[in-house]
């Protein structure tokens, strides 16, 4: 999300360390002016090529940019730096670059903290960036650390249903519940949905978002019904509010399907995924990874009804592909073939079925570990087809 930019002071020196730069810390103003004109140039022609789908342009250019300003010389680092350098951090984040995203970000915390004590709440917007972006490669408890702190200091400065607030809360309880404190999660998912619900509009996509994400951690806990009651309303907003293609509505399609099929409402949520499919066929292409699980679910549900025969069809067109472009020990790809195997043992074909079990019995064996659930799973399969008198 985007806030107002704060313009500061004239001079913003950082005093932690620059990046190493093969230049003089001597850069004449003729320079310095030229980098920054350069790499105003690269976050524009990243901003374009992100709009063109073309992603590898867009990381390379943002890329391009952080290099040329996280080299500047100490004494150069004024607002217009500053400035630049957080549209830069935008823009590695929109390419989907986070450890460009990153540095940029822990650059701007680190002089924001350092020389801005009065640009507080610039400060915390910076934190929640960098905190994203930790969250993007793995780093939890980076991300957390952030967070709380942001959040520390928004809650005495912000109105409570400041909007700023209301996201870092989001991110924090989002981080959480990836390092598996979900009751923590739930408590401020909870915060958040209260004051939005209490300020937003009922068809305001904030208040979709907090719905969504308490209804998630609902699940992880097994409140199938708090998660289902959630689920239904954001799936009747986005209905109303949203092109039948829009990735909410996609999502809300899945999570009300997901939810639903836990019920026990088999037939409602075959209706949901049949949509959900029909829009990503006609949206991604062929060998899209959404595309492949999508069907996977599609042929869940089927099985789950009775159609095998159906869920066979699906989950062959799966495999093709998967076998075409995943590694023969992806799971994405051993999920498949164990679906394949599942549906022709209900069809009658054991000698399929066993034939497919051994060979992904045997990529087991070899790439996972003894007591790895997939292979104990793959196992009691093939123990189940074994042929009578044998």
């Amino acid at each position: 999300m985007q806030f107002a930019r704060y313009f500061l002071p004239l001079v913003v020196a950082c005093t932690a360390a620059a990046a190493t730069s093969s230049r003089s810390t001597q850069s004449s103003p003729e320079a310095f002016a030229g980098d920054l004109d350069r790499a105003r140039a690269l976050v524009a022609e990243s901003g374009a090529a992100r709009a063109s789908s073309d992603h590898f342009a867009a990381r390379a250019q943002a890329s391009e940019a952080a290099a040329l300003l996280l080299a500047q010389p100490e004494s150069a680092q004024d607002t217009a730096w500053l400035a630049l350098l957080e549209s830069a951090g935008h823009a590695a984040a929109d390419a989907q670059d986070p450890g460009t995203a990153s540095s940029i970000w822990r650059r701007v915390v680190d002089c924001r903290t350092s020389t801005l004590p009065a640009q507080v709440l610039e400060l915390q917007r910076a934190r929640n960036n960098l905190a994203i972006a930790l969250l993007t490669l793995g780093d939890l408890t980076g991300a957390r650390s952030q967070l709380e702190r942001a959040v520390e200091a928004y809650e005495p400065l912000l109105a409570a249903d400041d909007i700023r607030l209301q996201t870092a809360r989001m991110n924090l309880a989002t981080t959480l519940a990836a390092l598996g404190d979900l009751r923590g999660a739930k408590a401020l998912h909870e915060k958040v949905l209260a004051v939005f619900e209490r300020t937003l509009h009922a068809d305001d996509p904030h208040l979709q978002d907090a719905r969504t994400n308490l209804g998630k951690t609902l699940l992880e806990l097994g409140d199938i019904a708090g998660a289902h009651a959630l689920f239904e309303k954001v799936f009747a907003v986005h209905s109303r509010m949203l092109p039948d293609d829009h990735p909410s509505l996609q999502l809300a399609r899945h999570n009300l399907a997901a939810t639903l099929a836990t019920l026990g409402d088999h037939a409602r949520a075959k209706i949901l995924i049949e949509k959900e499919l029909e829009v990503d066929t006609r949206m991604l292409p062929e060998d899209h990874p959404d595309l492949q699980l999508t069907r996977r679910q599609y042929a869940a549900i089927l099985k789950v009804l009775g159609d095998y025969a159906g869920a066979l069809e699906v989950e062959e067109r799966v495999l093709e592909l998967q076998s075409r472009l995943l590694p023969e020990d992806h799971p994405d790809l051993r999920l498949t073939q164990i679906g394949v195997a599942q549906s022709l043992a209900e069809l009658g074909d054991l000698e399929a079925a066993r034939s497919l079990e051994e060979r992904v019995f045997e990529i087991c064996s070899r790439t996972l570990p003894e007591d790895h659930l997939d292979l104990q799973h793959v196992r009691n399969n093939l123990a189940s087809t074994q042929p009578h008198g044998v």
